[in-house]
């Protein structure tokens, strides 16, 4: 009896054991997942924080228009704006229209940003935005952009379409 009683401790000693081993390897496997989740997800951040840095570093122009109330039902949001960024690359410049909303307790929000396609529209070579500056807003959704001697009027007509206008 003293004997049997010895051998089931032992096989339940050793099946604790091996429960215990089971128990650490699932832990250390869903640590490692853990751990590959974060790393994954830092290296995505380090990415975006780097192409921010190139972004911001390169921004030439900044430019906010007037603020617009909205009286709109449907939305939340009680007011807008535009935003004009031109970046400056090797000797290259871009010029990007971001539409900005705004909702209770001061919170903003970026609902569009687009690429205006300048040479496209205008029929200037890459090489001639170079010299391309921002004059001025005429209102909420009217701009200027001055090319040499050449003045452009820029009119958002929706946050991704826009008329140009040579004066």
């Amino acid at each position: 009896m003293n004997r049997t009683l010895v051998i089931l401790l032992i096989f339940s000693l050793f099946s604790c054991r091996n429960e215990m081993e089971k128990n650490v390897n699932w832990e250390q496997n869903n640590n490692n997942t853990q751990i590959d989740k974060l790393t994954s997800e830092l290296d995505s951040i380090k990415t975006e924080l780097r192409v921010s840095q190139t972004r911001f570093n390169t921004l030439e122009h900044l430019s906010t228009g007037e603020f617009r109330y909205i009286e709109n039902n449907e939305s939340e949001a009680y007011g807008e704006n535009y935003r004009v960024e031109i970046y400056f690359s090797e000797i290259y410049k871009s010029v990007y229209i971001t539409h900005i909303k705004y909702y209770g307790e001061g919170r903003q929000q970026i609902s569009m940003r687009t690429k205006l396609n300048f040479e496209k529209m205008t029929g200037v070579s890459s090489e001639q935005t170079n010299d391309l500056k921002f004059n001025k807003w005429n209102n909420y959704n009217h701009f200027e952009l001055k090319l040499g001697n050449q003045i452009y009027g820029i009119e958002i007509v929706k946050p991704d379409e826009f008329i140009i206008s040579e004066y």
